[in-house]
């Protein structure tokens, strides 16, 4: 049980630290990407999807792909392989 809880903690901070780097990638200030960041962490449908299921957790994967691809628009093939596996 200690290991799920630690789990979703950690899908919490991921999903966090990922919206604001996409957030940045698009030029927004830093204070306006944290801000984006901790709302998208922590966004309801995360919060209750998170109890005791995978669509949580997964939801991490969203502000990852989209990340990747802006990143990949720089002209690097690696992070569109990366936008494409997220």
């Amino acid at each position: 049980m200690l290991g799920w809880n630690l789990f979703v903690l950690l899908t919490y901070l991921a999903a966090g630290t990922f919206a604001y780097l996409w957030l940045r990638e698009l030029r927004l200030p830093v204070g306006a990407a944290l801000v984006g960041g901790l709302v998208f962490a922590l966004e309801p449908y995360r919060v209750a999807q998170s109890a005791g299921h995978l669509r949580g957790p997964i939801s991490v994967l969203l502000p990852l792909s989209l990340w990747a691809f802006e990143r990949s628009r720089r002209g690097s093939r690696w992070w569109l392989a990366g936008a494409a596996a997220a």
